[in-house]
């Protein structure tokens, strides 16, 4: 590798490295140059390796690995989570009201409320909360409140006058619950939500700009350097404000890697522009068509095979099949990789048999070459397992965040009781030969990866419940986790020969643990802490 004239260059020695790389799994040093690795080795071929002007970090001992990413993010709405009302810790209902009056009390009339992460099951409430829970304090101001898994929304009376939300209002596919009466509870899913979501004041550029600092100043700390995020429609994407950000500031004023998914309303813009999956570099690509196709375990709107225990509902087909199909073989026949959440075991099944369909129909299609061109389920929650050899046949790749599988384990027993043996199978994916990459869904969770690691590897709650795991045949070993959330996410992106190991000539991503995370007890992973996060050549956090 060619040495760059006045290049910034970096011995980070005496470490314990895992590379990622098994080619070279092991090392104890690495030299870079510039935003790249320029050599992995011993101490001793490192501090010989002949770089000039170079600044030397003694490690320690502690263990080095690649950058982390998270595979899959709402980066935009975790940025904001910031500035909004946080529900996702409170643990208990009267805890939650208030916060959201304390929230009202500080409004000015008539001001928008907003907040995120309010979860019913946590809240062992037994019911949906109801705008009448809201109403007694909030009679002037509208409340809008994400639910935690992302596909919900509690609202008050007053947000549902404004909206126009009532009896009357039309509602083909179930979308807003009614009590006995037929009237609204306050309580939107899906595509109802944005009857309200819609009528909020937009948020500026320059808000949005400070949420998204803010988020990737977080996101270092957690030894995270890059992100693929998953917006469904243009106004929850970052990507047009990450432009902003490259174009006045580069790559390194952006000091993350963020890989982008195209929303639906985006999609003819990009096809006219000729763009494709992969277009961009190594700060801010744009990624594949994303489509939301069911709802989620928490809300029991996942799509399922039967219903759900005491109901005539299996969950929401948030959109038809065949529209589905249009979508992703219009995208597929202009190079654009196809990135379909599905929860449910028969959406699951669905939108494998869509992708089935449209490899068969598109296959000769030139604009299929292409390295970025890689189709991926998210979620895949429950799926069959006699479906995986088909996954894996047509190079799937599947995107998974074990992070929700904790605070699943009592809400899948509750609602998917005879479907335990399909639910969060991580260990059958990677088994067929599945790609998998891991992320976190933030802010429906936290997108601390070693939280993530911790779920994967011991399937377990952070209080070490249940004993010996949660189905734990299904545990992954802490190496393939890191794995997911290293080359795994890089190949998800089709970017594996860039950065995701740390190898001569990638990119310069690293993070320093302060525990071997790899020998330890992994319930000492959640003691586990990140000391340094290297990006691009670059310290950019330093504990």
């Amino acid at each position: 590798m060619k040495v760059p004239v006045m290049a910034k260059n970096k011995l980070f020695i005496n470490a314990n490295v895992y590379t990622m790389d098994n080619h070279q799994p092991r090392a104890e040093a690495i030299a870079t140059t510039g935003n790249k690795i320029f050599a992995v080795g011993s101490n001793t071929e490192i501090l010989g390796c002949g770089l000039p002007q170079r600044e030397i970090i003694n490690c320690q001992g502690q263990t080095l690995i690649p950058g982390l990413i998270d595979a899959h993010s709402h980066f935009l709405q975790y940025g904001e989570l910031f500035f909004q009302v946080d529900l996702t810790q409170t643990t208990d209902f009267h805890q939650a009201l208030d916060q959201i009056r304390a929230a009202v009390e500080n409004a000015s009339p008539g001001e928008w409320i907003t907040g995120y992460g309010w979860n019913k099951n946590v809240w062992q409430l037994g019911r949906f909360p109801t705008a009448a829970d809201l109403d007694a304090f909030s009679p002037e101001n509208p409340i809008l409140l994400h639910g935690k898994e992302g596909h919900s929304i509690w609202v008050n009376s007053k947000a549902m006058e404004i909206a126009g939300v009532d009896r009357h209002t039309p509602d083909p596919n179930n979308e807003i619950m009614k009590d006995t009466a037929g009237n609204p509870t306050g309580i939107l899913f899906e595509d109802s939500r944005r009857r309200i979501d819609t009528l909020i004041p937009s948020s500026t550029p320059e808000l949005q700009e400070k949420a998204i600092k803010r988020a990737i100043q977080e996101s270092h700390k957690l030894g995270l350097v890059g992100t693929q995020d998953m917006s469904t429609a243009k106004m929850f994407s970052p990507f047009p404000v990450l432009q902003d950000i490259y174009h006045r500031e580069g790559g390194r004023g952006l000091g993350f890697r963020f890989w982008c998914s195209i929303t639906l309303d985006m999609l003819d813009a990009v096809i006219d522009a000729r763009i494709r999956s992969g277009f961009g570099n190594e700060y801010l690509r744009l990624g594949g068509l994303k489509q939301l196709t069911d709802g989620a375990l928490g809300s029991q709107t996942a799509y399922m095979e039967t219903p759900y225990p005491g109901t005539e509902s299996c969950g929401i087909l948030a959109i038809p099949r065949d529209t589905l199909k249009a979508n992703l073989k219009k995208a597929a026949e202009n190079g654009i990789c196809g990135v379909v959440h599905a929860i449910g075991d028969r959406c699951n099944r669905e939108v494998l048999e869509v992708f089935e369909e449209i490899t068969r129909e598109t296959a000769h299609s030139h604009n299929r070459q292409n390295r970025y061109f890689r189709n991926r389920i998210e979620h895949m929650q429950c799926i069959d397992p006699q479906l995986l050899p088909r996954v894996q046949q047509l190079g799937l790749i599947s995107s998974v965040q074990p992070i929700h599988l904790p605070g699943d384990i009592a809400t899948a027993e509750q609602y998917w009781p005879d479907k335990l043996e399909k639910t969060y199978i991580f260990k059958q994916i990677q088994t067929a030969g599945i790609p998998l990459a891991l992320g976190s869904d933030v802010p429906v969770e936290t997108c601390d990866p070693l939280l993530g690691i911790h779920a994967a590897v011991t399937r377990q709650r952070r209080d070490g419940t249940p004993e010996g795991g949660w189905l734990p045949a299904e545990r992954l070993q802490v190496e393939d986790a890191v794995r997911g959330y290293t080359l795994g996410a890089a190949y998800a992106s089709g970017e594996e020969a860039i950065k995701g190991s740390l190898t001569a000539g990638k990119l310069a991503d690293m993070v320093l643990l302060s525990q071997d995370i790899f020998t330890i007890e992994p319930a000492g992973i959640l003691q586990t802490e990140v000391t340094m996060t290297v990006f691009d050549g670059e310290i950019v956090y330093h504990a």
